[in-house]
C-alpha cells in the first residue's frame, strides 16, 4: 500500500518496487493456496513491469519473466496446462533475449524456466518439444561445462535438469531418445555419468 501510494503521488523510480511487493504478495498468496489470487497479483506485477520495458528500463525485463514464469507455475497448479505453457514460453523468450543480448548471470534463470517447461512437456507427452528443451539446455550451459570452475548457481540448475532426466521411465527415455535422434548419445552419456 506504501508502495502503490508513493507510485500514485509521482515517485515513477518506485514502480518496479512495487510490481516486486506485488510480485511476493502472489507467492505467499500461492503458497497458502489460494493460486487465483496469487494469479491476480502476477498479472498486476506483470502490467506494472511491461510498462517499465516498454518505457526502456531494459533491466526490469528479468523480473518481467520470473513474474511471467510464476504465473505459468500457478495456472499449471489449477491444471491450465495450456494457458501456462503459453507463460513458460513468453518467460523463457525474454530470459534467452537477455541472455543472447550479453546478460550471461541469468542463464540459471534459463536453465530452471527450460526445467520447469520441460517437465511439463514430458508429463504433456510432448516429446518434440521436450526434445527441444533439452537441446537448449545443453547449448547454453556447454560454454560453462567447459570453465574450471563454472558458477554455483549455474551447476545447481544443471544438476536439477539432469535429476529430472535420470528420472524418467524407461519408456520416456525411449521417447526422448528418438525424438532427439543425433543428439540422444550426448544426453545418454549426461544422464549415466553423475556430476
Amino acid at each position: 500500500a506504501i508502495y502503490r501510494r508513493l507510485v500514485e503521488e509521482g515517485r515513477v523510480e518506485l514502480a518496479n518496487d512495487l510490481a516486486t511487493a506485488i510480485m511476493n504478495k502472489g507467492m505467499a498468496l500461492s503458497d497458502l493456496g489460494r493460486i487465483s489470487e496469487g494469479i491476480g497479483c502476477y498479472e498486476e506485477a506483470i502490467a506494472i513491469y511491461r510498462r517499465l520495458v516498454e518505457e526502456g528500463r531494459v533491466e526490469v525485463a528479468k523480473d518481467l519473466a520470473a513474474a511471467i514464469m510464476n504465473k505459468g507455475l500457478a495456472l499449471e497448479q489449477l491444471g491450465e496446462w495450456q494457458k501456462a505453457l503459453e507463460c513458460y514460453n513468453e518467460g523463457i523468450g525474454w530470459w534467452e533475449r537477455l541472455v543472447e543480448a550479453g546478460m550471461t548471470h541469468l542463464v540459471p534463470d534459463l536453465i530452471k524456466g527450460f526445467t520447469i517447461r520441460f517437465d511439463l512437456h514430458r508429463r504433456l507427452g510432448n516429446w518434440g518439444e521436450a526434445a527441444e528443451d533439452v537441446k537448449r539446455v545443453l547449448i547454453y550451459v556447454a560454454p560453462f561445462l567447459e570453465t574450471p570452475s563454472p558458477p554455483e548457481l549455474l551447476m545447481r540448475g544443471f544438476s536439477l535438469f539432469l535429476k529430472i532426466l535420470r528420472s524418467l521411465s524407461d519408456d520416456e527415455k525411449a521417447q526422448l531418445y528418438a525424438t532427439l535422434g543425433d543428439d540422444a548419445e550426448e544426453v545418454m552419456e549426461l544422464i549415466e555419468v553423475e556430476r
